[in-house]
C-alpha cells in the first residue's frame, strides 16, 4: 500500500471473526460477508469514480470515521454464479502446469467443532442460509468445463464435507461416474450413510478421502471438541473405506488442553485399528472468535503475547506440561502408527530435553 497507493480490501474468516481490523493501519475495507456482489459493486463505483462507503458487506475506513454496511438479508444463490475464470491464475506455473484442479461444491458445514471457525460463520450468517451446496446439475456442469479445457487427471474437493444431504450425494455421485469419471478426493461426512453409498463413491472414482477423526479419545472428542462422533463410528467407516479400496488420510490434534504423552500412547491403538494411509498431526491453534478459545481450560494455558506459527504443524501454541516432548512426539505419531516396532525407539527419543528429532512426519492433504 505504501509502495503503490492500492486501496486494501481484507475478507474471509479471519475478517468476519475480527472485523475490528479495520482499525488496522493499511487497512481500507473489511468484507464481513459473501464477496462476490460487494466486490464487483466495489470495482464498478471505483472505475466510475464514486463513493463506496454505504455497499452492503464492507466496512469502509474513511480518514477517521468507519461506515458499518450489514450484510443483505439473502444469502447468494449459488447456482446463478458464473463459472470461476480459472485462466486468471495461469501465469503462475503451479496452477497452469498442475496435474489436478481444486473444486468447493457449496458453502458451510452443519457440524459444530469448538477448534474451528464454522460454529461463528452459522451465528455470523444464520444455519439455514449459509449451509447450500451447487444443484448436482450445476457442479458437474462447471465440472465439465474444467475438465475440457484442462484435462486434470485429479479432482479435489475441498469443502468442509464433501456432502450434506444423502439425496444429493447419491445424485451426484450418479452423474459424476456418467460424465466426469476422474479420480477424486474430499472431506468425509460423518453421520447417517450405508455402506453402499460408499460403494457408490467408489464406482464414481472416489480414490481418497480425509476421515477427521481428531483424536483417538471418544469423550476428548465429544466433549472438549463438542464432535458428536463415536469411535465405533470411525472404525466402521474406516472399514468401508477398505473394503472398497478407498485411500483415507485421518487426523490427529496435539496441544490441547490435558493433553499428556501418555494419552497419545493410549490412543494409537485406535489409529493403527482404523489403518489410515497416513495420519495428518497438527497442533491446536486458540485462533480469537473460535469458541474453544474462550475455554477456561485453553485460557489457563495461554502464553502471554506470544505470535501464532505460520503453520498448525511446527510448534505448540499452549503452555502445557511436558509440551517439548508433546512437540517431539507430534513428528513422529505417525511412525508410531504405522510402524508398531519403532514405539519403544522413538518414545525414548521424545524425552531427550533438546530438539534431536529433526524429522517431521505432517504433509499437506495436497498434491495426490
Amino acid at each position: 500500500k505504501d509502495g503503490i497507493g492500492a486501496l486494501t480490501v481484507f475478507g474471509n474468516v479471519h475478517a468476519i471473526l475480527n472485523p475490528d481490523i479495520i482499525k488496522e493501519p493499511g487497512v481500507d475495507i473489511v468484507c464481513i460477508g459473501e464477496g462476490e456482489v460487494p466486490l464487483r459493486e466495489l470495482a464498478e463505483r471505483i472505475d466510475k469514480g464514486l463513493p463506496h462507503d454505504d455497499i452492503p458487506s464492507l466496512i469502509v475506513k474513511n480518514g477517521d470515521d468507519i461506515a458499518r454496511n450489514p450484510n443483505p438479508k439473502e444469502m447468494i444463490d449459488l447456482d446463478e454464479l458464473p463459472f470461476h475464470d480459472r485462466d486468471l491464475y495461469d501465469k503462475y506455473g503451479f496452477f497452469r502446469h498442475s496435474s489436478y484442479i481444486r473444486f468447493m461444491n457449496g458453502r458451510g458445514c452443519p457440524f459444530r467443532c469448538t477448534f474451528c471457525s464454522n460454529p461463528a460463520l452459522l451465528e455470523h450468517y444464520g444455519v439455514k442460509e449459509y449451509i447450500r451446496k451447487y444443484t448436482p446439475a450445476r457442479a458437474i456442469a462447471e465440472l465439465e468445463h474444467i475438465v475440457a479445457k484442462r484435462n486434470p487427471k485429479f479432482v479435489l474437493f475441498i469443502d468442509e464435507v464433501f456432502w450434506v444431504k444423502n439425496d444429493w450425494l447419491r445424485e451426484f455421485l450418479a452423474l459424476y461416474k456418467e460424465r466426469i469419471g476422474i479420480k477424486f478426493g474430499a472431506n468425509f461426512r460423518f453421520g447417517p450413510i450405508r455402506e453402499d453409498d460408499v460403494k457408490l463413491m467408489a464406482e464414481a472414482g472416489a480414490d481418497t478421502f480425509i476421515l477427521a477423526a481428531e483424536t483417538g479419545d471418544e469423550g476428548q472428542r465429544r466433549k472438549l471438541m463438542d464432535k458428536n462422533v463415536s469411535n465405533e463410528a470411525i472404525l466402521k467407516v474406516a472399514g468401508w473405506l477398505h473394503k472398497y479400496k478407498i485411500k483415507f488420510t485421518s487426523s490427529c490434534f496435539f496441544g490441547l488442553p490435558g493433553d499428556t504423552v501418555e494419552d497419545h500412547l493410549e490412543r494409537l491403538d485406535f489409529y493403527r485399528k482404523i489403518r489410515p494411509s497416513y495420519l495428518w498431526t497438527t497442533f491446536f491453534q486458540p485462533y480469537p472468535g473460535i469458541k474453544l478459545t474462550e475455554a477456561f481450560e485453553v485460557k489457563k494455558h495461554m502464553p502471554k503475547e506470544a505470535e501464532f506459527e505460520s503453520t498448525l504443524h511446527h510448534d505448540m501454541y499452549l503452555d502445557l506440561p511436558d509440551r517439548q516432548r508433546l512437540v517431539h512426539f507430534k513428528k513422529v505419531y505417525y511412525l508410531m502408527v504405522a510402524f508398531p516396532w519403532m514405539t519403544p525407539l522413538l518414545h525414548r527419543l521424545t524425552k531427550v530435553p533438546f530438539p534431536l528429532l529433526h524429522i517431521d512426519t505432517t504433509w499437506e492433504f495436497a498434491e495426490m
